[in-house]
């Protein structure tokens, strides 16, 4: 772990270049072709695409608000009436409040959408890969010229990495005062920095150095700052970190201390804080379709469990409490979902209204549940609002290729 002000690093100004390594800032830069890209960098589809059709809406008045986000498709569902809107495009959302959420966009700007629909635009950053949002609604924005800007309040925005700087992902503390900073120091070279919004900041995690492309992703602070989680990919590729390479690594902060949880899918979702800094998480290759996961709940003091009963337990999701996890479980009669309550291990299964379980997000009154589920054979999936006292409704359909609950959709019932 090294100390220091944030240093001036020489890259290219383009996201999918390599910075010149540190120790030969002579040299002439190289082009490196990276073999997959994460989801949120890759450019926007072209606008001259014919747009996808819209998802057709039930009217169910007790589902609220859902943006959601198809391809590129920014979309509203409003359950008081049952009517689905595009208002514009984006890549995936941040944080959601009582008033409205934040979505970054395909190399834009940041924009708060309140939930009638209204949108103001923020100002951390123009051509943005990947941005963050603070409780007090600071904005957090890295470019693709690998520059890192912070907005807070009425302040005039602030270049906190300059161009070139390195800067890949950010992720604000929970107490707003520090934001966490993946950057690329070298070629196929990543650490983690902790930064001050005065650009003062040190590097707590240097990651082995990869053999084609960026090692680490989706920086995730516990509840009370005091760990961060990031995935590391050894290799660098998609690819291959879809078969093997890949670990979920808990940095503790401020001491730099590193616990390797072992393989996990390269993929954000399935990085599950409880409010208590209880982690669920997946472990297991991210091929699919999968032939062997598992869903853990680790606690504090290290202690892990196992939640699935099955071959393959995925996507987890904490109720409002902290106490009964959601996850989906496959064996050879289908998917279905199982709730699990950590106060005395109670299970309760059930399948989908149609299809099979693909994922879920709880309401913020613990009593309501949104499903994703999927009929084979369908080029669409559905999305369920089900309670746990009564009867479940259709909401609407979606493409079969939406599969996030968290990254691409935002829900004004799961907002406390």
């Amino acid at each position: 772990m090294r100390s220091r002000s944030l240093p001036l690093i020489l890259a290219w100004a383009l996201a999918g270049c390599v910075a010149t390594p540190e120790s030969s800032p002579s040299a002439s830069p190289a082009l490196i072709a990276r073999t997959d890209t994460p989801p949120s960098t890759v450019a926007a589809p072209s606008s001259s695409a014919t747009p996808a059709p819209l998802p057709m809406g039930t009217r169910v008045p007790e589902a609220g608000v859902i943006y959601l986000i198809l391809g590129s498709q920014l979309i509203r569902y409003d359950g008081s009436t049952g009517s689905v809107t595009q208002l514009g495009s984006g890549a995936e959302f941040d944080r959601a409040t009582a008033t409205g959420t934040y979505v970054v966009p395909y190399g834009g700007r940041v924009s708060r959408i309140a939930w009638d629909g209204m949108m103001t635009r923020l100002d951390c950053g123009e051509l943005l890969r990947r941005a963050s949002i603070s409780a007090s609604g600071d904005c957090a924005g890295v470019s693709g010229d690998l520059s890192l800007r912070i907005q807070q309040g009425r302040d005039a925005p602030r270049v906190v990495v300059p161009p070139g700087g390195g800067a890949l992902d950010v992720a604000w503390r929970p107490d707003g005062r520090e934001i966490a900073v993946v950057k690329r120091v070298g070629q196929f070279e990543n650490s983690l920095w902790v930064i001050a919004p005065d650009g003062t900041g040190r590097e707590v995690y240097a990651a082995p150095r990869g053999s084609n492309g960026d090692t680490l992703y989706w920086p995730t602070w516990s509840p009370d700052g005091s760990v961060i989680a990031v995935v590391l990919n050894r290799s660098g590729s998609f690819s291959l970190g879809a078969d093997g390479g890949t670990s979920l690594l808990l940095i503790s902060y401020p001491s730099g201390t590193v616990a390797d949880l072992g393989l996990v899918p390269l993929t954000r979702d399935r990085i599950r804080w409880s409010g208590d800094g209880t982690l669920a998480f997946v472990r297991g290759a991210g091929r699919e379709p999968a032939t062997n996961r598992k869903v853990i709940l680790r606690d504090r003091d290290g202690t892990e469990t196992s939640l699935g009963s099955s071959a393959v337990a995925d996507h987890p999701a904490w109720d409002p409490a902290g106490v009964r996890t959601a996850l989906t479980e496959t064996d050879e009669t289908g998917t279905r979902f199982t709730v699990v309550d950590r106060r005395d291990s109670g299970r309760a299964s059930f399948v989908c209204p149609s299809g099979e379980a693909m994922g879920a997000r709880w309401a913020k009154d613990g009593d309501r549940l949104l499903l994703l589920c999927h009929e084979k054979g369908s080029d669409v999936s559905e999305l369920w609002l089900r309670r746990f006292t009564g009867a479940s409704e259709r909401l609407m359909t979606v493409p079969h290729g939406f599969v996030e609950l968290f990254r691409t959709l935002t829900w004004s019932e799961a907002v406390p």
